[in-house]
């Protein structure tokens, strides 16, 4: 299961998103940093989430909190969406879901969130799936 879930640019959008699935979730997320609270987000991440692909200016920020929850090698920090799909498809398995769902806006690296979902989809495109 892949979802485009790029429209999630704040942590409960995304929180909602990660608890709507209840099988393995790989998640890319991350954007630009508004100084909102990830907290809770995080602790969702960590509770809900087999790898962890963060990218964006809130990259560092996740993975130092969520770091301390998710054992070493399940979180990965990527500088486009280019190689957080190629990841995410190394470690793909059956049954898993491959989830977008940010919880940041784009605006640090996409001119909206529909540019970012739509380079999500042209990358999964690339490995034979479809959104």
């Amino acid at each position: 299961m892949i979802i485009d879930d790029s429209k999630a640019t704040n942590p409960d959008a995304a929180i909602k998103a990660l608890q709507s699935y209840n099988r393995p979730i790989i998640l890319i997320a991350g954007g630009q940093d508004r100084g909102v609270v990830l907290d809770k987000f995080a602790k969702v991440i960590s509770q809900k989430v087999k790898k962890l692909i963060l990218l964006g200016e809130t990259r560092y920020k996740l993975e130092k909190m969520v770091s301390k929850k998710i054992c070493n090698g399940k979180i990965y920090s990527v500088k486009n969406m280019k190689k957080a799909v190629e990841i995410a498809f190394e470690h793909l398995d059956n049954g898993d879901c491959l989830l977008l769902s940010p919880g940041c806006p784009s605006w640090d690296m996409y001119s909206s969130y529909k540019k970012r979902g739509e380079l999500f989809i042209k990358e999964v495109k690339k490995h034979g799936q479809l959104c």
